[in-house]
This record gives structure tokens, C-alpha cells and sequence, in this order.
């Protein structure tokens, strides 16, 4: 279970404190560039230590520099709206990597589960992904 909480807690570490400075803040400008520079640093972080940067890593990577830019260009709330769809649906993209939640899983389950099993487990995680898009 820590193993799962404390990838799912790196992998969003940028969104988490983007909600906390806009909460606290209001200043949207601020928590966005809070939020692109905290996922920045978390990718070089991991490469400066020669770690494997993990798919889910470089799509909140991503998602931050784009995202984040459209929405402080454009402003518009209809943009700002449809934004976790956009998320849900990015994120569901990448668990239909077989084998992508390995990581997230503490060694026991690993090795009592196939590769089977988890995969099929992958891909039913990345259609609730899309159902929520």
C-alpha cells in the first residue's frame, strides 16, 4: 500500500501543489508556475540521479507545460472546464502500456499475480480513465 501511495504521490506532486497555492492563493498564475516548476524539477531530479523517468512522469510533464499555458492564454472558462477530460482521457492513454502498474504494486502482489492479470487490471483502470472522460 505505501508503494502504491507514495508513486500515485510523486507522479501527481505538481497538481497536489498546484491545488494547494491556488487554495490558498487565488492567484492562478502563481500556482501554475508553481505547479510547471515542481514537475520540472521532479524530471530532473530523476534523470541527475540516472532514475528511469516513468511514463506517467513525463505525461504529467506534459500536461503541466501545455495545460498550463492554454490556460493562462486563453482564460476562458469553457477551456478550463474541459481540462479533466482532456487529463482523464491523457492519463488513460498511457495505462493501456501493458504492464503499467507494476509500480504501483507492493512486491507480494507481483509475485502471487500474473502478468496476465495485471495487465487485464491495467486496462480495466485505463477504461474507467475514459469513462470519466
Amino acid at each position: 500500500m505505501q508503494t502504491a501511495l507514495r508513486q500515485l504521490f510523486l507522479d501527481f506532486l505538481s497538481a497536489i501543489v498546484f491545488l494547494i497555492v491556488y487554495s490558498i492563493t487565488d492567484n492562478l498564475y502563481l500556482a501554475t508556475g508553481i505547479a510547471v516548476a515542481v514537475s520540472i524539477a521532479q524530471v530532473t531530479i530523476a534523470k541527475l540521479r540516472g532514475q528511469r523517468v516513468e511514463p506517467m512522469q513525463w505525461l504529467v510533464l506534459g500536461l503541466v507545460l501545455v495545460l498550463g499555458a492554454a490556460t493562462l492564454i486563453s482564460n476562458d472558462s469553457r477551456f478550463i472546464m474541459i481540462k479533466p477530460s482532456i487529463v482523464h482521457a491523457a492519463i488513460g492513454v498511457v495505462m493501456l502500456r501493458p504492464g503499467w502498474m507494476g509500480r504501483y504494486l507492493p512486491q507480494v502482489a507481483r509475485d502471487n499475480l500474473s502478468d496476465r492479470f495485471i495487465a487485464i487490471a491495467g486496462y480495466c483502470w485505463a477504461g474507467l480513465m475514459f469513462v470519466l472522460a
